[in-house]
Formats: structure tokens, sequence, C-alpha cells
């Protein structure tokens, strides 16, 4: 009776077990198959974990099951449970072995296109290197546009290769990528501010041209030439606009000293228009009393024409005042500062003249014809002997000549304004001197003013010859940084004594001119000179850090050998951002050999850490598992 159940019911201690081992097995195999199916040959860690333990307590759960029953004489066949479990074992194991096979095709195929984006990247960077320097030395010879043009084409590689470099982890590459992009955005820089220069250069070239001009177009003026020199401000008006529009659309602060010059040069076109008003206004007014004196010389022949008589009947008329003053005197030659309009006053007393000749001529002919009237009963012989000189067609004459003065007077403009008494007589003083030719070039003041000048130039350019002099000293020393600093002081006095000489026109001071071209030609010899001595100093200089860097290298080999792995891994990490900094240095030099020795000990020093890191991760390993046994331990 108490064996009833047992009977009943066959020992299944282990039966839940194996359900529940199976229930969590179906829920990792569809895990398993979602990862597989979906997600795409993904190693899912956990999944995997779990497929794997639970198969392995399913057979557990049923080999100590079976071995149960067996104590019950109890068989068990034709089960599920071996051939599931069998199945999954060999499902987890088939799997295994592919995702094994498709990581190692994986990683060969990303190791493989990692060494070939690294050789392709190197290519590049050395070819994107060598545009860099052939772009530095082009900037120096003044191509631009073409190296601008190449800078922006180089861009875009530049970005690709950087992100490819940053993907593959090539960390040297990448920061040598970026150092280049940012000697190429510097390059920019530079070639926008040359350009800005080169502009600034031509603003000042025009405005330089524009100012000779204007030196023209005052001796024009000063000369009496003052039509010409209005036909050519008016020229240079249209050579001024361009000019005002650079500058004012510019940036602020950008074309400073132009803009002053600008300033400076727009005044003294329209001092010059100011000059060339008032000189158009003298020559105006001259060519008026001008006018008056010629039609004042020609009443005076007229004068002389009707003045002429004979002792045998000839009744002179009574000079008045009027005829007693030279008409030219009293009409043009008074003093213009001593009468409020002299033209006008001029007109008026031609006019009266003119009247009172034209009266004298009716008079004349009235007394020839009353002459001729009184011979009428007299003989021939005495009408032949007593026959006036004064002729009929003399008398015409006159007449003619007195009513062709009268459109001639009314020619004459009166102007409304009268030029400053001081301005027209400085005028007439200067177109005096010019037409004598008694003008002085220079006065005794501006003869000592010159010399105080040679003295003082001529001491200035000593000074300068005695500078270079010390410059050349001090190279031959080896004292570059004391010759640079030099240089740099002498340059702005040779530009200000060349500044000073070219202020003086031609033929002034050619001596002192030629020593200043001599001391420009030696302090630019001098400044090559420098630069040769720099750049083989600094050739030098790299020279000794590349052989220390080589000793260095091959000092690895005997660390390494020495068991020093660390040490080694260590140094070789270190000169990586020597190297780095050697090859940008030869690089902004232009030391192409120099920088293919950098090259070839930066792969030296790539092959030799690929060696010494193995060593060193095994021998890192061992020693964190001792520390982790001791730390279990205690």
């Amino acid at each position: 009776m108490l064996g009833s159940p047992t009977e009943k019911r066959a020992p299944s201690k282990y039966r839940n077990c194996i359900l529940i081992s199976e229930a969590l097995y179906i829920l990792f195999l569809i895990g398993f198959l979602y990862t597989v199916y979906v997600t795409g040959f993904s190693f899912n860690q956990p999944v995997t974990l779990g497929l794997v333990l639970t198969g392995v307590l399913s057979g557990y759960f049923v080999y100590k099951d079976r071995s149960e029953l067996s104590e019950h004489n109890i068989t068990v066949t034709n089960s599920s449970t071996v051939p599931t479990v069998a199945l999954c074992y060999l499902s987890v194991t088939l799997y295994t072995l592919f995702y094994l096979y498709k990581r190692n095709n994986k990683l060969s195929e990303w190791h493989t296109t990692r060494d070939s984006s690294q050789a392709e990247i190197e290519a590049a960077t050395t070819e994107i290197a060598s545009v860099i320097d052939d772009a530095r030395d082009r900037i120096e010879t003044g191509e631009i546009d073409t190296v601008e043009e190449q800078l922006e084409s180089i861009d875009r590689k530049i970005s690709e290769h950087a992100d490819t470099a940053n993907n593959y982890h090539l960390d040297d590459l990448h920061d040598e990528l970026l150092g280049i992009d940012a000697e190429r955005r510097y390059l920019l820089n530079e070639i926008k501010r040359v350009r800005r220069e080169q502009r600034r250069q031509r603003l000042q070239d025009d405005i330089d041209t524009i100012t000779a001009e204007l030196d023209e177009i005052e001796q024009l003026v000063d000369e009496g030439f003052v039509d010409n020199a209005q036909e050519k401000l008016d020229a240079i008006e249209s050579d001024i606009e361009p000019i005002a529009d650079a500058v004012d659309s510019a940036q602020s602060g950008v074309f400073r000293n132009v803009r002053n010059d600008l300033i400076r040069l727009q005044e003294r076109r329209d001092g010059l228009l100011d000059k060339i008003d008032r000189k158009q206004q003298e020559h105006q007014y001259q060519r008026r009393l001008s006018q008056i004196d010629s039609i004042a010389a020609e009443l005076d022949d007229i004068a002389r024409l009707i003045d002429i008589d004979t002792a045998d009947y000839a009744q002179l008329k009574p000079e008045e005042p009027e005829a007693d003053t030279d008409p030219t005197t009293d009409g043009t030659g008074q003093d213009q500062s001593e009468e409020s309009d002299p033209i006008r006053d001029g007109l008026t007393e031609l006019r009266e003249r003119r009247e009172d000749l034209r009266d004298e001529i009716d008079r004349k002919q009235k007394q020839r014809h009353q002459h001729r009237r009184n011979q009428a009963d007299s003989t021939s012989a005495d009408v032949n002997a007593n026959e006036p000189p004064l002729k009929r067609r003399t008398i015409e004459e006159a007449r003619r000549r007195v009513e062709e003065l009268a459109s001639d007077i009314e020619s004459v403009d009166v102007p409304d304004t009268q030029p400053d008494s001081e301005t027209t007589e400085h005028a007439r003083g200067d177109v005096d001197r010019i037409e004598d030719r008694t003008e002085q070039p220079l006065s005794r003041v501006d003869e000592e003013q010159r010399e105080q000048d040679r003295r003082n130039l001529e001491q200035r350019v000593a000074g300068i010859d005695s500078a270079l002099d010390d410059i050349e000293s001090s190279i031959e020393a080896g004292e570059l940084d004391t010759a640079e600093t030099r240089i740099e002081q002498v340059a702005p006095k040779l530009g200000s004594v060349e500044t000073r000489v070219d202020a003086y026109e031609s033929g002034v001071f050619e001596d002192i001119r030629a020593d200043v071209t001599r001391l420009t030609d030696r302090g630019e010899t001098l400044l090559d000179e420098l630069r040769t001595k720099q750049r083989e100093n600094q050739r030098q200089r790299l020279e000794d850090e590349l052989d220390t860097l080589r000793s260095e290298l091959d000092q690895i080999d005997t660390l390494t050998e020495s068991g020093s792995v660390e040490e080694a891994k260590r140094k070789l990490e270190q000169l990586g951002s020597t190297l780095k900094s050697a090859a940008k240095e030869t690089r902004q030099h232009g030391f192409t050999d120099l920088r293919e020795e950098v090259e070839t000990l930066k792969q030296t020093r790539v092959r030799k850490l690929q060696e010494v890191t193995p060593s060193a991760e095994s021998t890192t390993a061992p020693t964190a598992m001792s520390q982790a046994l001791q730390v279990s331990m205690d």
C-alpha cells in the first residue's frame, strides 16, 4: 500500500529541469536565429553563450535522468532530447565555425584595405606636401593665381585622406594631413595678403603716376598754358575715380596710407582747379587789356594820319588836354590797384578819343574844301605850288579805320568781376619773367638750402655705408641675429634718403643718387648672403638632429635584445613627435633630400614599433595575471 504512489509515478527528479532548460534553449535559439537572419551574421555573445549553456544543461539533465531511470530498470528509447541536444550543438558549432571564417575574412580584408589605404595616403601625403612646397616657392615669385587654384583643388583630397586615416586609426598620417591642411590655409591667407599688397602697390603706383601728371599740369599752369592744363586735369578725373572706388570698397583700416595719399591728391587737384580758374580769369583780363592797347595804338596811327599838315594853309586844331595824354598810358598803363575797373574806364576813354578823331577828320575835310574854294581864283601855277599834302585818300583811309574801330571797341567784353590786383600783378610778373627769360632757377636762399640738404644727405649716406660695413662683419663672424636686426634698422633709413633725393628734379644730387643706388644694391646683396647663411645653419641643425634620431633608433635594437621592451616601446613613441616636427621643418624650408631621410626614419620607427609591441604586450599580460592571482589569494 505504501509503495503504490511510487509505482504509479515513475521517478522524474530531473524532468522539470529538462523542461526549463529546453524552454530557455528555445528562447535563446529564437534570439540566435534573429541575430543570424535579421542583423546579418553579427556575433551576439549573450545569445550564443546562453544557447551553449542551455544546451549543456539540457544534456546534463538528460544524462542524470537517464541514469536515475536506469536504476529502476527503465530504459528510455526513441527520446527526442538527445537528437535535439546533438542538433543544437551541431548548429552552434557550425555557426561558430562559419562566424570564425567570416571574421577572419573580414579582418584580413580590413587589414588589406588598411595597408593599401596607408600606402595610398602616404603617397598622397608626399604628393600634397610637394604641392605645398611648390606653392610656397611660387608665391615668393608672384605666381599666386595658379597657386591658389592648386591649393583649392587639394582641399577635398586632404579631407578625404584625413577621414580615411582617422577611420583606420592611422594617427601619424592623420596628424600630418591636419598639419598640411593648416599650412595650406596659411598659404591661402598669404596669397590673400600678397594680392592685397599687390593691389595696394598698383593703387600707389597709380597715385604716383597721377601725382607726376599733376606736377606737369602745375608747371603748365605756371608757364601760362592754361588750356592744355585744363584738358589734362579733366582727363585725370577719370583716373582718380577708380582709385577712390577701390579704396572706398576696401575694409576699414585697409589701404590706410593709400587713402591718405588719395585725400591729398584730391585736395591738390581741387587746388589746381582753383588755380586754373584764376589763371583763366587773369588771361581773359590780360587779353581785354591787350585789345584796349591795340585799339589805342590804332587810334595813335589815325591821329598821326590826320595830323599831317602843310605850312601854307593848314590851320592846326588847338590840342586838347585829352590829346596830350598817351592813350596807351591813360587806357591801360595805370596801376590796376588804383582803378576800380580799368577795362571799363579804358573803353570809355577809347570811345571818347574815337569821337574826337572823327570830329578832327570832319574838320580837316571841311578845311580842305574851304581851301579849294579859296584857290578857285588863283592861277594854276599857284594851285600846283600850294597843293596840300593831305590827299583825299588819306582822309578817307583815316575815316574808314575810325569806323572799323567802333566794332572793335564794342567787341571788348567787360568782365562782371575783376581779378585781385595782387594776383594779377603776380601773374603779369610771371609772364614778363618767362618772356624775358630773366627768372633765375633758384634764389640765393634756395642755393643755401640745397647745400644744407646736400651735407645732410652725405652724412646720412656715410652713416648707412658704415652700418653696412658692420652688418658685413657680423655676417662673417656668424652673428646672424645681430646682422638681421641691423638690416631691419638700416632699410628705413636708406628708404628715407632715397625719398629725399627723388624729391629733387632730375640732374640734382646725381652723385648722391648714385651712392643711394650703390647702397641699395649692397644691402640687397648682404640680405641675400644673410638668408643663405641662415639656410645653411638651419640645414646643419636639421642634419645633426636627424643623426641623433638615427642613433636613437639604432639603440632600440640594443634595448630589445637586452629585454627592455617597455623602454624601447616608450622611446619609439616619444620619437614620433620629434620626427613629425623634423618633417614639418624640412617641408617649410624646402629641404627635399632631408625630408626623404625623415620619411625613411619614420618608416623605420613604425616597423620597429610593430616588432616591439607584441613583445611588450606579452610581457605585460603575465605581470597583470600574477598581480590578479596575488590579489585573489589575499
